[in-house]
């Protein structure tokens, strides 16, 4: 079965493998992985990883025309980007992973072409993401098979940019309509995961079926999961608003710094984690209270620019002798 382009599997008895050498082959067919990024996930180095990677070609596993896993996008040209299901687009720079976002964009200006469109279909596949079409907007859905990998979420968001930013562009010009136009720009994403792969806790628990989740107070909605997605451990924030947030202030430093102490085990993050909620939900509370500071301040603001207006208007009224 031929799963990616120099990747290939000969269907002989996958059994016959050792544990290495089936979890090795699982990650270069099935969950596309680069020998690097299987290298940081099994914690050892590239030379064993290519080792077992040349035991499976000798025994026909692979064939020879394998060179180094998947397309590593960068910084480089985007515009290759995704041609269909069978093709993915990672960015390995860090053991964050973001996917599932979502978009909404304006449409700017709409054209005829764009009407007769929506009177055939709501529902568009354009390089393999979802476009939910509507009269004045766009719903963009990333394809489960679009990851960004960062050292941080906000490294992770600005990688994925690099991809997006040009794929708008080439929308727009697929459908012969203005979504990108200086400042009148309307981008929205108001949805993304970001997932820290390979975690402990997300690896005990899994291992003894526990089911972790947990909601925000401040709405009641999904904001940390324990997955096991693409069959990696992960511990994911998942809130549509604050997910980044979550992850980048909370979550990732909380695991970073646990790790360094002497009582990192399952149990202790679990009671600890519990302390983290408490945190955000003080972060939470404080934020909405600064928002109503704020909101409250801005009025005031523009009531003293009122009385200062009407005051330089009264004055300039009167005549310079009265000011004797």
């Amino acid at each position: 079965m031929n799963t990616r382009k120099g990747v290939e599997s000969k269907g002989k008895d996958y059994h016959s493998l050792s544990k290495n050498q089936r979890e090795i082959m699982t990650m270069l067919t099935k969950e596309f992985e680069t020998p690097k990024r299987i290298a940081i996930r099994r914690k050892t180095t590239q030379a064993a990883v290519y080792k077992i990677i040349k035991k499976l070609r000798e025994k026909g596993f692979l064939t020879r025309s394998f060179t180094r896993g998947l397309k590593n996008i960068g910084r480089g040209n985007p515009q290759k980007g995704l041609k269909g299901l069978n093709n993915s687009t990672y960015v390995s720079d860090g053991n964050i992973r973001l996917h599932n976002q979502q978009f909404k964009i304006k449409i700017l200006k709409g054209s005829r072409y764009y009407a007769q469109i929506r009177k055939k279909k709501n529902i568009l596949i354009y390089e393999a993401n979802t476009i939910n079409i509507h009269p004045n907007s766009l719903i963009i859905s990333s394809n489960e098979l679009l990851h960004f990998y960062g050292k941080t979420p906000d490294r992770a968001m600005t990688l994925s940019l690099d991809y997006w930013l040009p794929y708008f562009f080439r929308l727009q010009d697929r459908l012969k309509i203005i979504l990108i136009k200086g400042e009148n720009t309307e981008i929205k994403q108001f949805n993304a995961h970001f997932a820290e792969v390979d975690n402990e806790l997300a690896k005990d628990c899994n291992e003894k079926k526990y089911n972790v989740k947990i909601f925000a107070d401040e709405d009641n909605k999904l904001c940390f999961i324990i997955d096991k997605s693409w069959n990696v451990d992960e511990a994911e924030a998942v809130h549509p608003k604050t997910a980044q947030r979550d992850m980048q202030v909370s979550f990732q430093p909380f695991f970073n710094g646990l790790r360094k102490t002497e009582y990192y085990t399952p149990q202790f993050v679990m009671k600890s984690l519990s302390g983290l909620i408490e945190d955000r939900r003080y972060h939470a509370e404080c934020f909405k209270s600064h928002t109503k500071l704020l909101e409250a301040f801005g009025s005031e603001v523009i009531k003293l620019r009122k009385q200062v207006k009407s005051i330089g208007n009264k004055l300039s009224q009167k005549r310079l002798e009265e000011f004797k």
